[in-house]
């Protein structure tokens, strides 16, 4: 998705808990790449810091988690953890970047912000 962005003209910011490692992202330089993990507030912040006054008409949440487990050796932590990765950090970054958002729509009229999940069902 976002070779195909950046084939059209479009600036993209991509992000991952270790740039190092990052080689599919790192490819597609220059464009802006910065460290993030969803799951913790100080980095979404670091990361809205980053891109303060830079508007976003797109925000794709795309971080996700998915341990297997069957329902006996499934926990409570285990639970919370995906619930934290999959649903509490997309939250988060879309709350902590409205500002840029806002921008966007001041600057082109529109933002929009897409979720994207994994199939997850069925595992325990």
């Amino acid at each position: 998705m976002a070779a195909k962005t950046k084939k059209e003209g479009l600036q993209v910011i991509g992000c991952a808990r270790n740039v190092d490692t990052a080689t599919d992202l790192k490819k597609l330089e220059p464009w802006k790449l910065l460290t993030l993990d969803t799951s913790s507030e100080e980095s979404i912040a670091a990361a809205a810091k980053a891109l303060k006054n830079v508007p976003i008409n797109l925000l794709i949440n795309n971080a996700g988690i998915m341990d297997v487990h069957d329902l006996q050796t499934t926990t409570k932590a285990d639970l919370l953890r995906h619930f934290e990765v999959n649903s509490v950090g997309p939250f988060l970054m879309t709350r902590a970047l409205l500002p840029n958002l806002r921008l966007a729509v001041g600057a082109e009229g529109s933002a929009f912000v897409a979720q994207i999940t994994s199939r997850m069902g069925g595992h325990m």
